[in-house]
């Protein structure tokens, strides 16, 4: 098997298991005597995939002057100074950072996204496709699971998946409360229910795509019922930012598709019809809990706000005083430590 090929198969890999949290902690956050994720360094078992497949690219192309030309020499305009512009200023926010660990950290992953995105455009575009179909399954697979959780109110805990247990009775879980009762939001693999719900919100407009690109009655049939998986998954999360990005997300489509092939926006309705009818069902079985996410005035739904609101304020503060390189990459939850040192570490975090 060629490097080639064994690159393909691995970032058809890499993007199905994408959303998994495994990782190998080799020195955790403390901060005002509690767990610091920010300040925890760790490596991510796609970390390491991802690295594999870099190599991999690196090996194939690194003698081919067409790919250093399209990287390098090709590109000009606008569009490439600013994003040089960006990554000089994201390296001098590092250097100046209240922690350079922390950023750096920081940074590496954020160069980490680049390099995979260059292996991703080189490709041609059959296996973009695949690749796109990688990443909706893992969003089936994650809407399955978020489905489960919320339906058993149980997360269950695995080191090897990188899954905390959460239950609704247990302070620090994502819950919706209404009454007495507590009820879990489904976190998916994911560390909160906010980014399994952002998660799901993009890959339930790219599974709209997918749609729009096979012929197949039966692979349609197939995406159709994936994207109730997914759509349900993101319901459960409960994430409010999420439910309105993947409203923007389909408005956006609905705008190019009708702009551009209005043959197209008949079976783009029929996907959303499903996708309402889907959301329905589990807001009539579930209204109770539905209802109190979007009651201010519960004691939660309001807490949550008003700590939001405390907190865009405290961020524009930081901005201010901040304003040419901020406090550096990642490092926000140390920097409000240092103004304020008597909170608890979730109260930063």
């Amino acid at each position: 098997m060629t490097f080639k090929k064994i690159q393909h198969l691995l970032l058809i890999l890499f993007l199905f298991v994408l959303p998994w949290q495994t990782r190998y902690i080799w020195q955790e956050g403390v901060l005002a005597n509690g767990h610091w994720e920010y300040g925890t360094f760790s490596v991510y078992g796609t970390e390491i995939l991802l690295w594999v497949i870099l190599l991999l690219f690196f090996i194939q192309n690194f003698f081919k002057k067409q790919i250093w030309v399209d990287l390098f020499i090709q590109p000009k305009g606008i569009k490439n100074i600013l994003f040089l512009g960006g990554i000089i200023a994201i390296s001098i926010s590092v250097v100046c950072s209240d922690h350079f660990w922390v950023s750096y950290q920081y940074v590496i992953r954020l160069l980490e996204a680049l390099a995979i995105s260059i292996v991703y455009v080189q490709q041609d575009e059959r296996k973009r496709y695949t690749y796109l179909l990688a990443l909706w399954w893992g969003g089936v697979v994650q809407g399955i699971l978020a489905i489960y959780q919320f339906l058993t109110q149980y997360v269950v805990g695995s080191k090897w998946l990188g899954m905390a247990v959460q239950e609704p009775q247990n302070g620090g879980t994502s819950v919706i409360e209404f009454g007495i009762e507590r009820w879990l939001r489904a976190y998916g693999s994911f560390g909160s229910p906010n980014s399994l719900g952002i998660y799901l919100a993009v890959l339930f407009v790219v599974g709209l795509i997918v749609y729009l690109t096979v012929d197949s009655p039966r692979y349609k049939l197939l995406i159709s019922a994936g994207q109730l998986f997914i759509v349900s998954g993101l319901a459960f999360s409960f994430s409010r930012s999420a439910w309105v990005a993947a409203l923007l997300g389909v408005f956006s489509l609905l705008l190019i598709l009708y702009s551009k092939q209005k043959h197209s926006t008949s079976i783009y309705a029929k996907q959303l019809a499903f996708a309402l009818v889907a959301v329905t069902f589990w807001i009539l079985i579930f209204y109770p809990v539905f209802a109190a996410r979007f009651n201010i005035h519960n004691r939660l739904e309001a807490q949550s706000i008003s700590e939001r609101q405390g907190q865009y304020a405290e961020g524009l503060s930081f901005i201010r005083s901040n304003l040419l390189f901020g406090v550096g990459p990642g490092a926000y939850t140390y920097a409000l430590s240092k103004k304020y040192p008597d909170l608890f570490v979730w109260q930063y975090q």
